[in-house]
């Protein structure tokens, strides 16, 4: 499961590699924004060639494309994100919330992908970085609507409001919470983090359950 935007030559290329660009081109990202990032500190700190890299890839914004499309498959390896089809009228929230918590959790490791994922809402912000991770965002998208469209075939989210209308508000609510989050993650205590995470996704069953709000589909 994941986004798939990588080029096929980067792909074929040995798996360390990989990792040593995409360690790189995060940290690089992570540190200095979309503008503010250089092609050859990267090609430095990575220990490859212009020429190489301009080989696996076309320019800055496929770059960092691929450097977010791989963080997002290892963070959601790291939450065990279930079938869609796998999930119960009964089970369903609390599989949300079991997803919740070890996708946050697996921001504690100190690797580059966590390192991109953290910033990653802060590069955002730039109208380039928008651009280039625009495919992120859209199977983001997608697979949130999957996900909303199981829980309405189990009854278990709401049916009277348009599907759009709903994603739109989950996924604001979700970019909310996911900013203001990793900005105060480090400073809370493992109490805090657990009540804070369990917090959130109720936020988002009252905002979708029909069964908790009390109306029946």
């Amino acid at each position: 499961m994941g986004p798939s935007v990588a080029r096929p030559r980067f792909e074929k290329l040995d798996p360390q590699r990989q990792e040593e660009i995409l360690a790189a081109a995060a940290d690089e990202f992570a540190a200095r924004g979309y503008e503010g990032a250089s092609l050859n500190r990267i090609i430095e700190r990575a220990g490859t060639s212009k020429g190489a890299l301009y080989y696996y890839f076309d320019d800055k914004a496929d770059v960092l494309a691929t450097a977010a499309e791989q963080a997002v498959r290892r963070v959601l390896v790291q939450a065990d994100f279930p079938p869609l089809d796998s999930l119960t009228q009964e089970d369903y929230w609390e599989r949300v919330r079991e997803v919740s918590r070890r996708s946050f959790r697996s921001l504690e490791v100190d690797t580059w992908y966590v390192r991109l994922m953290r910033a990653f809402w802060r590069l955002r912000e730039e109208e380039a970085a928008r651009r280039a991770t625009a495919g992120v965002m859209d199977w983001s998208r997608n697979l949130t609507r999957l996900f909303l469209v199981r829980g309405q075939e189990l009854g278990t989210v709401r049916t009277d409001l348009p599907l759009e209308l709903m994603l739109e508000m989950f996924l604001a609510a979700d970019e909310a919470g996911d900013r203001w989050i990793m900005e105060r993650w480090d400073g809370l205590d493992e109490r805090g983090k657990a009540e804070l995470l369990d917090a959130r996704v109720d936020f988002a069953r009252d905002m979708l359950d029909a069964r908790h709000m009390g109306w029946e589909p």
